[in-house]
């Protein structure tokens, strides 16, 4: 017990603990942590310290990151200029791995975003993004963003991007990393490119429901190469499926893909059934990534990431540039 005068903040799923003194900050660091261990979960411990007050200052990555892709994105591209900027964007992932912070990753591409660079510097940003894609694996939501808008409006190294999509997949589903497995999915389907079947099975056996949907949503588009598991799929639902943790999976295998499952179906129960007859859907097959939603012609589209992807974007924070 810590009591009721603990100073705490959070956001999302970062904690900020206030205490008088190094003994005080240990023993409730230890109590969150045997308060959380009852719901099965643990902290990250490479992401936990314990700072001094007179050590609690701002970053200073923000600004020098943003002054510097500013400069890039207002100066002319000649030799010199793009030799520069390749040497900058190893000092992103120096000043990232530095840190022990993938959002510094993920700043950083938010503002070459914002002012453009993809138009003048594709040729050093795409080797960039792919090492982010495969060192960075929890900033391939950027990444996979990015790549989908530039297969759309511009060219890309379709083959290349192939090989980081299927390395993804082959290192994160056998330990079932759905985020990182749902994205390489996605961008397997935007490129129209194959996914072997190889990988489907870790997929089955390992990920969760939504990664697998993706994997029948490949299958189901003839972009797996060799035979995919849907009978596995089948027996992983069950013959009670929309019980348990896969019924997402059960209810759009049957929703989007026309999947026969066993046993009682959605419409047998009664809160599925009014979500079927209400037209609910969880997943659409043919949605276009949110930036060319709405947009009457593609090459219009300037940006790859929208305004808003989670609750660490917000461009009102630090005088409207800098965000976290």
């Amino acid at each position: 017990q810590t009591g009721p005068d603990v100073a705490a903040s959070r956001l999302v799923d970062d904690v900020y603990i206030g205490a008088n003194s190094l003994e005080e900050a240990q023993k409730l660091l230890s109590a969150y942590r045997d308060s959380i261990r009852k719901f099965e979960l643990d902290i990250n411990e490479n992401k936990t310290s314990i700072y001094e007050s007179k050590n609690d200052l701002e970053p200073f990555w923000p600004v020098s990151i943003k002054r510097e892709i500013d400069k890039f994105s207002e100066q002319f591209q000649d030799g010199s200029q793009k030799s520069e900027f390749n040497a900058y964007l190893d000092e992103i992932i120096r000043i990232a791995n530095r840190e022990n912070d993938d959002g510094i990753i993920k700043y950083a591409i938010r503002k070459m975003d914002n002012q453009k660079i993809w138009n003048n510097y594709w040729e050093l940003a795409e080797p960039f993004l792919m090492r982010v894609a495969v060192n960075f694996p929890h900033c391939l939501d950027y990444v996979a963003r990015v790549v989908a808008w530039r297969n759309r409006v511009d060219n890309l190294d379709v083959d290349k991007w192939q090989k980081v999509c299927i390395s993804t997949i082959s290192h994160h589903a056998p330990q079932g990393n759905d985020s990182e497995v749902v994205w390489a999915c996605w961008m397997l389907k935007e490129l129209g490119k194959k996914l072997p079947s190889r990988l489907c099975q870790p997929i089955v056996d390992r990920c969760g429901p939504f990664s697998v949907l993706l994997a029948i949503d490949l299958a189901e588009s003839n972009l797996i190469s060799g035979r995919f598991p849907k009978s596995e799929i089948i027996n992983r639902i069950g013959k009670s499926p929309m019980l348990g943790n896969d019924w997402l999976l059960s209810y759009e295998a049957e929703r989007s893909f026309d999947y026969r499952v066993k046993g009682k179906n959605r419409n047998d129960y009664s809160v599925f059934g009014a979500l079927i007859r209400d037209g609910a859907s969880f997943y659409k097959n043919d949605a276009l990534p949110i930036v060319f939603q709405g947009a009457p012609d593609i090459h219009d589209v300037s940006e790859a990431l929208e305004d808003h992807i989670g609750l660490y974007d917000d461009d009102d924070e630090m005088d409207d540039d800098i965000e976290f």
